[in-house]
């Protein structure tokens, strides 16, 4: 088979044959193509039903673009009989095993060898979900032997209804059990689906016609919700008050409202499957038949990790096909072509390994030859940081001039009428004083008299704000000034017995 990024699935109903086309980009997947084409009898003779299939296949691989494809095929459920099963692992091998004994009783699918393939998903840790499907084997090879000569290859085949699950499931709608009614001319088909996998299937002969089928439905309701609680056992009470309609627009929209008597919550058609977690993968392409839907859900089991798996019946197909001598040597000796495969990759391996080896060694030595200068140059940087260390410790013990004794000289700096408030260092180091002037307005003043001082070298006024008392004006000031590192000590100078009265009281200001 090519490898290639597209992907072709087929769904083949009694009077239609329906087809899409998806391309691959990287885990992601897109549908760029679908279609549906008129078809007849698969029950006529089967060589002119061959001949009729290769046909359109061979015209659909040349209208699309495709060749040595493999492709899925869904087959509609009166071609393809479905049972699920569900139970411990236990009850579900007994249950299987009962239904493969009764196989060839299933008059549905006509007169001839039928195949039967199992599969068994787990549930949790105690449950098992298994699935039986029943086909004739001479419809298999009708379609494996179309496709063969349409230059296509079978890779699995399914039943409609466990498709339509995969895809429900892929799309979110069925968290909770959902019923599924899918129109046909013989009848509807019947299904729940449950976090993509198939719980019940069947088909209704009573449901001729819209009218009919809503009142089937209606009809068997409590006992369909019963199935769900007790033999399905599904997480939690399902009251089964969603369904999803499968056909037509017209069909499906008058569905929609017959099904409205019966208090459903939600009844879904295809327009609102296109439009749900799927829409970003089917573009502007839409699901308008079933048959589309059941080829898509098909196809998931090749581009989704986890959904439903399909049964071994193709398997048993082609366990029983007569093959060619290559495909003999290589479906026999497979177990020599696994071992040479193991040797050649053990011999890879090994020459891998000691060429890495051989790289190793080369870099330890390299390493190793300037792990010297490197100790010697950790030793010095150890150095260096004992003398940062003992600089550090030096620099918390140099003391910054006595705050109390450098505000008393500025304060005998000011003038009379000025009372100094409120005073301190701030981060930078630099003296913030706030005070006021009970007269006017002397910040001026005050700034020039502070940058005459020794021990102040830079003055800044940050904020001058004036207020009024009863008449009286009065000036608050904020000034920020820039300390010199190293104060000379200085005696300061007796006040006389008028200025000492001043710096008394102003000293009591700077306290508070």
């Amino acid at each position: 088979m090519a490898h290639s990024n597209c992907r072709f699935a087929l769904h083949v109903g009694l009077s239609a044959i329906s087809f899409v086309k998806v391309e691959r980009h990287g885990t992601s997947w897109r549908l760029t193509g679908s279609g549906r084409s008129p078809t007849q009898n698969l029950n006529a003779n089967p060589e002119e039903v061959r001949k009729g299939l290769q046909e359109l296949l061979q015209k659909l691989a040349k209208q699309e673009g495709i060749a040595r494809e493999g492709i899925h095929v869904s087959l509609h459920n009166r071609m393809c009989i479905t049972r699920v099963v569900t139970g411990n692992r236990l009850q579900v091998d007994e249950q299987l095993a009962e239904i493969t004994d009764n196989s060839q009783h299933y008059l549905q699918l006509g007169l001839g060898e039928k195949l039967i393939g199992h599969s068994t998903v787990p549930i949790d840790g105690s449950r098992q979900h298994g699935q039986v499907a029943i086909i004739k084997r001479g419809l298999i090879a009708t379609i494996d032997e179309a496709t063969e000569h349409a230059g296509l290859e079978l890779l699995s085949v399914d039943g409609a209804m466990t498709c339509i699950c995969r895809l429900t499931g892929v799309a979110g709608m069925d968290r909770t059990p959902l019923l599924l009614v899918w129109m046909g001319s013989t009848g509807a088909e019947i299904g729940i689906s449950y976090k993509g996998r198939l719980q019940l299937g069947y088909h209704s002969r009573e449901c001729v016609d819209l009218e009919s089928t809503a009142q089937t439905i209606g009809k068997h309701l409590k006992r369909l919700r019963r199935f769900c609680d007790r033999y399905r056992q599904v997480d939690g009470k399902s009251d089964l008050r969603r369904v999803l309609v499968l056909g037509n627009i017209e069909d499906a929209e008058q569905l929609k409202g017959l099904f409205a008597q019966y208090d459903f919550e939600q009844v879904f058609t295809l327009e609102d499957l296109s439009h749900s977690n799927l829409a970003s993968r089917l573009g502007d392409k839409s699901l308008d038949s079933g048959g589309v839907a059941s080829a898509l859900g098909g196809l998931l089991v090749h581009l989704e990790a986890d959904v439903l798996p399909t049964t071994d019946v193709f398997d048993q197909y082609l366990m029983g096909k007569p093959q060619t001598l290559s495909a003999v040597i290589f479906r026999d000796g497979w177990p020599l072509l696994v071992a040479a495969a193991i040797l050649i990759l053990a011999l890879c391996s090994g020459w891998m390994m000691s060429r890495q080896l051989r790289l190793h060694e080369a870099q330890h030595v390299e390493v190793a030859s300037g792990f010297e200068s490197g100790r010697v140059q950790l030793q010095q940087l150890d150095r260096q940081r004992k003398v940062l260390k003992e600089y550090k410790r030096l620099v918390s013990q140099v003391t910054r001039p006595p705050l109390r004794g450098l505000v008393t000289h500025i304060a005998n700096c000011l003038p009379a009428d000025c009372r100094l408030n409120w005073c301190a260092l701030d981060s930078q180091g630099g003296l913030i004083l706030k005070g006021m002037m009970l007269q006017g307005d002397q910040t001026y003043d005050i700034l020039k008299a502070l940058a005459v001082l020794p021990e102040i070298k830079e003055v800044t006024l940050e904020s001058v704000e004036k207020s009024s008392n009863q008449g009286r004006t009065s000036t608050q000031f904020e000034i920020r000034c820039e300390i010199v590192e190293q104060l000379p000590k200085r005696t300061p100078p007796k006040p006389s017995s008028t200025g000492a009265t001043q710096l008394s009281a102003r000293q009591g200001a700077s306290s508070r």
